[in-house]
């Protein structure tokens, strides 16, 4: 079992201490841990879309109670967003059309749907941010908050300002089920910041009706005129993971009252969690009881990095939070704007999903997981400590992998959507035995 203590020191005085994670041992002087944990090599693959070009910019979940993998992704033939999921009867996309991919469907000259996240409160009701390209905003779509109305094309932030950019949106309920989005946008001048968005229902200063909270947290940096950020709740406390002005992993973190150095009044605390490497493409964060882990890709060496919290020590950040940094695979040259990695906890461990054009003239699918003796990662007594495995090898020719959104169910089953970019197909890859779905009974 492992443990992590959050300390915040603030202009030389011990402000908190959260107890995130259950007691372990780390090695400084060696980062790695070796692990045995392990995924079933079997994947299956699923054209979910390939109706025009779709499967962009797109975001995975899974329906509490019944696991059902949701897609929220962005049609770019007909500028729209769209939806697919499972359905028993009546669909219109997927093998055998047992998908529905068209119950978002809505006339309109706008366009929405891009750099979409969706995700689901405890009752099942999922929820939608995306980008409204035609107005410089995002917006939401879906339930903003449980026993609340339903929000409909609903505007969030104008702070894009009509300005050919992009924001990176990272949407999740908190414990109590209320919405929140990370995500970066512009001010005035254009200078891209990290902003938080939560739905507050009325009093706010943004969003319909003035519904949500809009706040600027920390001035970040676009890439390709993107700009990426990834939120977790751990003890119903945002965190978020994002590129600093400098293009470093940092993370920002609100404490609940206590006194930090970004955001409102200093209300948020901001930090670097690894210096020593440019980041480029979608990042990704995680936390379950056990592990506090980013996955990210290091711009220069072309490379997958995993970036795990300590306790104690660590290897890349000793400030506030405590992080060891490793890097675990040789990604190849790729356009940074697509590329990426994807997280989630699968038994205690790190699960990731990436892109990769390494070995192969083709961008592929591969997954990375501790393992004693694997093929990749740092090294312990003359081992390798991490197994990286093909997933999708796109037929050697076709390239896919890219906008991966990976989710382990309860049972430990993964589930990865991803798009292909040669057939302009929003596909999905799972465990040979987890595409079985039980009914979902609204609580």
């Amino acid at each position: 079992m492992k443990a992590r203590t959050v300390l915040l020191i603030g202009i030389g005085v011990l402000l908190i201490s959260l107890a995130l994670l259950n007691p372990a041992t780390r090695v400084n002087a060696n980062p790695v841990t070796i692990l045995t944990a392990s995924v079933n090599p079997s994947w299956k693959i699923k054209t979910i879309d390939s109706n025009g070009d779709v499967g962009n910019t797109l975001s995975l979940a899974l329906q509490p109670g019944t696991d059902k993998p949701y897609i929220s992704y962005y049609d770019f033939t007909n500028k729209d967003l769209k939806l697919a999921f499972p359905v028993s009867g009546g669909g219109d996309c997927g093998p055998g059309n047992t998908w529905s991919c068209n119950s978002l469907k809505f006339t309109n000259k706008e366009d929405f749907g891009y750099l979409s996240s969706i995700a689901f409160d405890q009752q099942g009701d999922w929820g939608i941010v995306y980008d409204d390209l035609s107005l410089g905003s995002n917006n939401f779509r879906g339930m903003p908050a449980v026993n609340t109305t339903e929000q409909f094309w609903a505007n969030i932030d104008d702070a894009l300002h009509n300005f050919p950019a992009h924001a990176s949106n990272s949407f999740h309920y908190d414990g109590n089920g209320i919405g929140h989005v990370a995500f970066i946008a512009l001010d005035n001048l254009f200078n891209p910041y990290l902003r938080y968005a939560s739905y507050v229902g009325i009093g706010g200063n943004c969003g319909i009706n003035n519904s949500w909270q809009c706040d600027t947290i920390v001035k970040v940096s676009f890439l390709g005129m993107i700009g990426y950020a990834a939120l977790v709740f751990e003890n119903n406390l945002p965190y978020i993971v994002y590129r600093d002005v400098n293009n470093h992993l940092a993370i920002a973190a609100n404490l609940g009252g206590f006194s930090g150095n970004c955001g409102p009044g200093n209300s948020w605390h901001c930090e670097m969690v690894d210096a020593t490497v440019q980041v480029g493409g979608f990042l990704s964060t995680n936390i379950d009881s056990q592990n506090f882990g980013i996955a990210y890709i290091d711009a220069t060496t072309h490379s997958l990095r995993y970036a795990d919290m300590v306790s104690s020590g660590g290897n890349c950040s000793q400030v506030w939070l405590h992080w060891n940094c490793i890097t675990i695979d040789d990604v190849g040259s790729q356009t940074q704007t697509n590329n990426g990695a994807t997280i989630d906890q699968r038994n205690g461990e790190p699960l990731i999903a990436y892109n990769d054009l390494n070995d192969q003239s083709n961008n592929i699918l591969k997954v990375a997981y501790p393992q004693a003796g694997g093929n990749c990662g740092p090294k312990a007594d003359g081992k390798y400590t991490w197994r990286c495995e093909v997933v999708d090898n796109g037929g050697g020719t076709k390239n896919v992998g890219e906008f991966a959104s990976l989710a382990v169910g309860p049972t430990g089953d993964a589930t990865i959507a991803y798009y292909d970019a040669s057939d302009g197909a929003l596909k999905l890859a799972y465990h040979a035995g987890n595409q079985v779905f039980l009914p979902f009974v609204h609580k």
